[in-house]
């Protein structure tokens, strides 16, 4: 079962290309609501991207798999989706379960922006959804972050992170200025 996972950040007028190329090869796409996805002009934002493509935090199951998409595009986890993303970790009895959230729990470069903030969730935000994590460790297979722009892999606290945030921004390398 072929389908398309995509961390992404959708801009502006960039809805109707990205449509026209995820529509054409007739694959089930799934996406998370990255930061650029959540604000804008009131024809695009939150608002557009739900109505467009639904629910900003779902899970699904494909060949074996479990799959909880997360929203944390304006770097802050609500406590109704922390309960609700509990619960579906609970309720999660696949083999593999893949968490999917925009911002990373953490910055790899170690090196905050201009404005002082990083790549990575703010700390209280960073501890809340650590806090689910760590408790269901065993059942997460690999948790899946992008808005970095670079790719970083390793364990974060013990649970695999993938983090590949390219999209057609700048790459950033470990440790490089923003």
């Amino acid at each position: 079962n072929c389908f398309y996972i995509s961390n992404t950040n959708i801009i502006d007028s960039q809805y109707e290309e990205f449509d026209a190329a995820m529509h054409a090869p007739k694959i089930p796409f799934y996406l998370v609501l990255g930061n650029h996805d959540r604000s804008g002009p009131d024809r695009y934002g939150k608002k557009v991207f739900e109505k467009k493509y639904g629910k900003t935090h779902y899970s699904f199951e494909n060949d074996g798999a479990h799959f909880i998409v997360l929203d944390d595009a304006n770097d802050k986890f609500d406590q109704e989706q922390l309960d609700w993303f509990e619960k579906d970790l609970r309720g999660a009895n696949k083999k593999y379960t893949f968490v999917l959230f925009h911002s990373p729990p953490f910055d790899p470069s170690g090196k905050p922006d201009a404005d002082g903030t990083g790549h990575g969730l703010p700390d209280t935000e960073s501890e809340k959804i650590m806090s689910v994590l760590l408790r269901h460790k065993s059942k997460i297979t690999l948790l899946v972050c992008g808005h970095v722009h670079g790719y970083w892999q390793g364990e974060y606290q013990g649970i695999p992170l993938v983090i590949s945030g390219g999209a057609g921004a700048p790459l950033r390398k470990s440790g490089d200025d923003a």
